[in-house]
Order: C-alpha cells, then structure tokens, then sequence
C-alpha cells in the first residue's frame, strides 16, 4: 500500500480522461461533521487559521458555504482526477489504462486534513484544510488527534487484507505524522529523492513532490510489492543508493 498527501491546487472542471465511477469518502461522516464546523467561521478566522491570503480566504469561505453533504453533485469530482498539485504531475493518472486506475484504487490511499484517508475515486469537492491547520477551537483538538487513530486503524485493517508487509510512505511529513506508530503493526518505508549538485546531495522539495508521485506511478503500474524490486526505479534517471535500516528509508539519487 501506498499514501501520499492532497495537493492545495485543484481542477473540478469535466475531465475527459476521468473513468466514470466513483467511490465514497471512508470518514464521510466526520468530514461533514468538519465541514459544518468549518462553515460557523468568518473569511476572516479561515485566514488566521491557514494563513493564507485575503483572496484565498474569501473562496474558502464560500466552499465550505456551498459544502453538500449528499454523495452526488455536480461539484464533486474524484480526488485522483481533482487533485494538480506537483506530485499528482509526477503521478500522471492520465496515463493510467482503466485496469491500472483499478489497482490505484485499491493501492493507493490519500491522507486528507478534511476527509482524512481518500481512495483515489472518492467523490470530493473543492477545499483547503491542511494537516497543520489550527482549528482546536471549533473542534477540541487538531486535526492530527481528530484523525490519527481512525487513519492509523484503517490502514492497519487494510493492508492484514491484502496481506502487506510494508508501507510505502510517499507523503509529506506533515501528513505522513497523522499514522499513530504506537499503533502502527507494520513496518512505514519511505524514499527519498536527492539530486547530485557537484559534491553535494540535494532534498529539493519542488522536486521530491513530484518524484514521489513519480514513484508511486511506477509501483503500480508495475505491480511492485518488494523492497528489493523497489531497487530497479529508474524514472527521471534516478538510481538506487541505499537503504537506511534505522529509519527505513530508501535513498534514490539522479
């Protein structure tokens, strides 16, 4: 199994490349009970809260104004499809065969401050709630409380299922610390992207971004499910250099 992080840019117009089903959010329930609180704030406390500008608060007041609770809608759109930020680039889903977005479905999994975990054809709608977001005042806690221990749970349901042995963590810190490890019983791999810089070893987060949705297109397409096939990446000249036993985490470098 792999989970990577939501992207802040958003495309909600008709994509003529999106398959035509869809899936249902797995924490439905606690996003609308989200969106509702959410909704109770001003323009202005949505700035404060992310930190973000005059114009960006103004449309995120308006989405969680507009925010439905039913399944359908003309506003809703699947998240694989939705979401265009850098590592969605490096994803490429439009490159995807209708039986290769399948697999994604059941491989892939999407950490989310609002839905919490995403499979890549749940239906979502237009928002802004990163992880780190401060709502403790509306809600009681931050979202890494809210969310931790239902993510972490169903992560660990899900892959005893398919009988994996590892997670791929293709997501930012800042999602990637929502997975509980006291409660995690499966062992959390992560790569990480360096570029060679003369003498120097470079992490470039522009670039990491889209290296791990690079990555994460290349184990599905190419049905990869070992540590040692991990090894053979080779996208965008990339090469294997290590694995640090310590922390698990695989080093490719380009």
């Amino acid at each position: 199994m792999i989970i990577i992080s939501p992207a802040k840019n958003l495309d909600f117009r008709l994509d003529k490349n999106s398959v035509n089903i869809f899936s249902e959010p797995i924490f439905i329930k606690k996003t609308n009970f989200l969106a509702k609180r959410l909704k109770t704030l001003t323009a202005s406390q949505l700035k404060n809260i992310m930190k973000i500008s005059d114009k960006l608060s103004l449309m995120n007041k308006d989405r969680f104004n507009n925010f439905s609770y039913k399944l359908n809608g003309s506003n809703k759109k699947q998240a694989i499809f939705a979401f265009k930020g850098d590592t969605y680039k490096g994803f490429n889903i439009d490159n995807f065969s209708r039986s290769e977005i399948k697999r994604t479905q059941k491989r892939l999994r999407i950490i989310s401050g609002l839905y919490g975990l995403l499979k890549p054809l749940d239906l979502i709608q237009p928002y802004r709630l990163e992880m780190g977001s401060k709502i403790s005042s509306i809600i009681g806690s931050d979202l890494y409380d809210f969310w931790s221990h239902d993510i972490t749970n169903y992560i660990n349901i899900e892959m005893k299922k398919s009988k994996t042995s590892f997670l791929i963590n293709l997501a930012s810190v800042e999602y990637s610390n929502v997975i509980d490890q006291k409660i995690f019983d499966f062992k959390m791999v992560t790569p990480i992207f360096y570029q060679k810089r003369g003498s120097d070893l470079l992490n470039i987060g522009i670039i990491s971004k889209r290296s791990r949705g690079t990555m994460a297109a290349y184990l599905i397409k190419n049905n990869i499910s070992s540590l040692e096939d991990m090894k053979s990446f080779r996208e965008d000249g990339y090469k294997y250099d290590s694995f640090s036993e310590k922390d698990n985490k695989i080093f490719f470098v380009r």
